[in-house]
């Protein structure tokens, strides 16, 4: 076992389970950046976190949104 098998293996494990265990294992993994079959061009960096909800930004003036967004 290494770890992209590993990666595979939980790809097909939760592939019917909740969004998002995909995305974080692939940035936890370092594979998220690379250009596969469905996503043949190379993100930005700053999609490795969230925006943050204007609502919340609206509520807490302490916030500053993520950079990028």
């Amino acid at each position: 076992m290494n770890l992209g098998t590993l990666l595979t293996e939980r790809g097909h494990e939760f592939y019917w389970e909740s969004y998002g265990f995909r995305r974080q294992d692939q940035i936890r993994f370092g594979t998220y950046f690379k250009p596969s079959d469905f996503k043949p061009k190379n993100d930005e960096e700053y999609r490795l976190v969230f925006p943050i909800p204007g609502a919340a930004i609206n509520v807490n003036s302490g916030l500053v949104q993520n950079t990028g967004y």
